[in-house]
């Protein structure tokens, strides 16, 4: 391929350049003039839970002498152990392309420049596919810029887009926050990159990791509930701006539906950051800075505060909203969808507003949806009347008790203030709203009583744990956190090229994430049903002075032990015991994916955890001894192993790992057919290839052609590269990482 055909694919790896190449013109390169920067090769740890965004720099600032409104065209060659974002700074531009991990990588690009300046810095971060810290190897190759003949872009009104980079929208301001021109404040983004790894650096660094760390202290329902509102939001976005895609929370077509022109892939990704943004001004409030400075990372400029017109529609106080109050962005019946799609089409559809307009349409369902989220129903199940407690049980569920009953586990952080736990959420398993499955589904899903022989049970229990090998505690470790399992997930086929386009990668992260929220629904009315005692308190109550060899956090392995000692490998979640919730949502995780790679005719799906020697959270510095690699050949090898582990960490009895792979056989099926009903079946669509147009002079004053568009859409190809990096960096557990 020429450099002028990569010119139109590199320039949608920008957040600021624009994708379509009858904006830019580009005649002819200056080879005489190039820049030869050379080779360089870093290596560096990289924490995605401790650094937040992390760059580093590869080649200091170099002198261009190019005079200003040159363009130039960046040439590399790359490698590295990683998937990274590569930011070249010139005055206040730079790029935002992900290369892919051991990828040979040539992007071209083309880049406005002031007289005069300096390469300002060449820093990578990396795009990481799991929630690990990792270690990056990134090695550029015949570094060259070469100045190039472009024309300045134009708008289709025929005006010079005087600040085609600048992105300031204070000029032309209507005294209603608007800009009086939106047709000039309107970005024209024509189609999207066939190479959809360019935007998964937005949702990498604007999405996934703002929000990772505020998701893992959580405990497994919240971070069920939460993915799932996220993922709705972020395929929203992509469905306002097509012609058929579906609402992920109503299955109908969006209330406001953006003209064909605007159906664009950076429009998309846009809105999804715009989307969490406001979402994070209310819900996982932490996660805003980091989705900010992504934005500003990748040029997307935001709104500083709620759209006026948004907030008109609810009838709350706007100050309030503005403020980030948690209450004021609902009412009794939450925004009024009419008034949100009027508000996006007098923005011209702008995506910062859309944006917005999808996440108050999450934020109000989410607010109704069952879970008690803002505690304005009180225990008693009649309305609290004052200091409510968000998430609060209003069922009048009390722990069954008894010889084998749950009881309350007792909890400390070590510092000397112990507390007995609570049944966490117990009000979801009947009440909150479905989003895959029927009501009458989830009412005749049912997993059988169990006939435990509890003498026996607990002998498996304590041999199982006194057993545990390097191998099989990571393992443990590995499950405990449902979200390593996406992430990799979604980080092999993403950096494999299992997705044929961005857009497709949000339709699956949207059905997986509701299929792991209903799955959850399903089993917690079973667990709260049965209400069944963990086989800690059990071991703890009955002969508790009895003696029994058993594992030992302190001496890491297995010692003689009173029984009322006894403890699991990880901690007990705050739920009773049968049937496993884990067992339940690989189960579902299971089917949502095998249904995915069939229809992608993906035959081979092998499946790598990486874990450094000591990167243990539980056995720090000791376990494993030595680099560990848990490989399943397959998704059903890794459902597999994920309800073993629930049994090897001592935290379920025999029975309650089959009750809960067949108390949720299907709703993985389900959740594809639902992320199927919602792309409407075009699971290869990929966006229509953009072919270059012809070149006017650089002199003419007529406006810019439309761009030609190849009317056959075909999938990206699919480059192939590992996913596969090495845990360096162990983050602190946090004190209350969720088990069930």
């Amino acid at each position: 391929m020429d450099k002028l055909a990569l010119l139109a694919l590199a320039a949608a790896a920008t957040a600021f350049v624009e994708p379509c190449p009858d904006l830019w013109h580009c005649s002819g390169l200056n080879s005489t003039k190039t820049v030869h920067l050379g080779t360089q090769s870093l290596t560096r740890g990289f924490d995605p839970l401790r650094g937040g965004v992390e760059t580093v720099e590869v080649f200091p600032p170099v002198p261009l002498g190019l005079a200003e409104g040159t363009a130039y065209l960046l040439t590399f060659e790359a490698t590295s152990t990683c998937n990274f974002q590569l930011l070249a700074g010139f005055a206040d531009n730079f790029l935002g392309a992900v290369v892919p991990s051991n990828a040979h990588y040539d992007p071209v690009e083309a880049v406005r420049v002031a007289g005069g300046s300096a390469l300002g810095s060449f820093r990578v971060r990396p795009v990481l596919p799991q929630a690990s810290p990792v270690q990056c190897t990134v090695t550029f190759e015949n570094v060259a810029l070469t100045p190039a003949n472009c024309r300045a872009p134009r708008f289709s009104d025929g005006h010079d887009d005087d600040d085609a980079y600048s992105y300031s929208y204070e000029h032309d301001a209507s005294p209603d926050g608007h800009d009086a021109y939106p047709a000039r404040r309107r970005r024209r983004l024509q189609g999207g990159s066939p190479d959809p790894t360019v935007y998964f650096g937005i949702l990498f660094v604007g999405v996934f990791q703002p929000y990772l760390p505020l998701l893992y202290p959580l405990e497994t329902p919240q971070q069920l509930r939460f993915t799932s509102l996220i993922d709705t939001m972020d395929w929203n976005c992509a469905a306002v701006y097509s012609p058929d895609w579906l609402d992920a929370l109503t299955k109908a077509r969006p209330v406001m539906v953006a003209p064909a022109s605007l159906h664009t892939t950076p429009n998309r990704a846009f809105c999804l950051i715009a989307a969490n943004q406001h979402f994070s001004r209310v819900f996982l409030t932490g996660a805003r800075a980091g989705i900010e400075g992504a934005a500003n990372i990748f040029g997307i400029p935001l709104l500083p505060a709620t759209d006026p017109a948004i907030a008109a529609c609810s009838s709350v106080d706007i100050t309030l909203q503005q403020q980030g109050v948690r209450t004021a962005f609902y009412d009794a019946t939450g925004p009024d969808a009419g008034c949100l799609a009027a508000a996006a089409a007098a923005s011209g559809y702008d995506y910062r507003v859309v944006g917005q307009a999808i996440a108050e349409q999450v934020m109000g369902f989410a607010v109704r949806d069952g879970w008690n989220d803002l505690g304005d129903v009180g225990r008693d199940g009649n309305p609290c009347t004052g200091n409510c407690r968000p998430y609060s049980d209003y069922t009048g569920y009390v722990p069954s008790g008894g010889a084998t009953g749950w009881s309350p586990g007792l909890e400390d952080f070590g510092d000397g203030y112990f507390f007995r736990q609570e049944h966490v959420t117990p009000q979801i398993g009947l009440d909150a709203a479905l989003r895959v499955i029927t009501p009458t589904d989830r009412t005749s899903r049912a997993a059988p009583a169990p006939a435990y022989d509890y003498a026996l049970e607990n002998q498996l229990v304590i041999g199982r744990l006194a057993n545990a090998t390097d191998y099989t505690k990571t393992e443990i470790e590995l499950f405990d956190r449902k979200l390593d399992i996406i992430l990799t997930v979604f980080g092999t086929l993403a950096g494999t090229g299992g997705f044929p386009s961005f857009e497709v990668a949000l339709n699956f992260l949207v059905g997986y994430t509701t299929t792991e929220y209903d799955a959850g629904i399903v089993v917690w009315k079973e667990k709260v049903s049965h209400d069944l005692i963990r086989p800690t308190a059990y071991i703890h109550e009955n002969d508790p002075d009895g003696l029994t060899a058993c594992y030992d956090r302190e001496v890491r392995g297995t010692k003689e032990i009173k029984r009322r000692d006894f403890a699991p490998y990880v901690r007990v979640m705050p739920h009773s015991e049968y049937p496993s919730a884990s067992a339940c949502l690989c189960r579902g995780i299971e089917e949502f994916v095998q249904a995915y790679l069939t229809v992608q005719g993906i035959s081979s799906f092998p499946l790598v955890f990486p874990r450094a020697a000591g990167s243990s959270y539980v056995e720090p510095g000791t376990t494993p001894a030595t680099q560990t690699d848990l490989v399943y050949p397959d998704v059903a090898a890794m459902a597999a192993a994920c309800s073993r582990s629930r049994l090897d960490g001592g935290l379920h009895f025999t029975a309650a790992v089959p009750a809960g792979e067949d108390l949720c056989d299907g709703i993985g099926d389900q959740g594809f057919a639902f992320a199927t009903t919602l792309i409407n079946g075009q699971w290869n669509w990929s966006p229509p290839t953009i072919q270059p147009s012809s070149e006017p002079s650089s002199s003419s004053d007529a406006p810019s052609p439309s761009p030609t568009v190849s009317p056959t859409i075909q999938p990206s190809p699919k480059p192939t590269f590992s996913t596969v990096v090495t845990t360096t960096i162990v983050p602190d557990p946090p004190t209350d990482a969720p088990t069930d």
